[in-house]
């Protein structure tokens, strides 16, 4: 009777010491406030839109990309970072940040908003719209992303 092997096959790992050493360098700022519960009014649409309570709370953990840019340009220069652990929490939509300071834009962010200067984010979403009378209100909400502003369409947003 035979009997079985068991065999593991393994790749040597390879990496470059330089690139290794920098991944955690990133600068980390913990439970920003991304979005409140509220009537906010985007820039692209001009439409007022409510998110409610109940619909941040459900589909606040729902991010299916957690790209952190700087004023929702889509450009590879203003791709400054990640947010990740997003959910709702005291209230709002929560993540942190994650910002890369190997970049100049990277750099000056992280310098304005350590000098207080810069201490708004908005979220980048897709959502589906239910309209209610005069009302617009978010369902279904998908994150997609962040941005770093200085004009909010929620003004309670903060990096902490």
């Amino acid at each position: 009777m035979k009997e079985k092997l068991r065999r593991i096959h393994s790749i040597p790992l390879e990496f470059n010491e330089k690139i290794f050493m920098k991944a955690g360098d990133y600068r980390i700022y913990r439970d920003a406030v991304i979005i409140t519960p509220g009537v906010h009014t985007d820039s692209v649409s001009m439409m007022p839109i409510t998110y409610t309570q109940e619909a941040l709370a459900r589909y606040g953990a729902r991010w299916t990309d957690n790209n952190l840019n700087v004023d929702h340009f889509q450009d590879t220069m203003s791709h400054i970072g990640f947010v990740y652990n997003g959910c709702f929490y005291n209230g709002a939509v929560c993540g942190d940040l994650y910002i890369n300071p190997h970049t100049q834009k990277g750099r000056d962010v992280i310098t304005k908003i350590d000098m207080g200067e810069l201490n708004h984010l908005s979220a980048e979403l897709l959502s589906y719209e239910e309209w209610e009378g005069d009302s617009i209100y978010a369902t279904d909400i998908e994150f997609v992303g962040c941005a770093v502003t200085r004009n909010p369409a929620d003004p309670q947003t903060r990096i902490t």
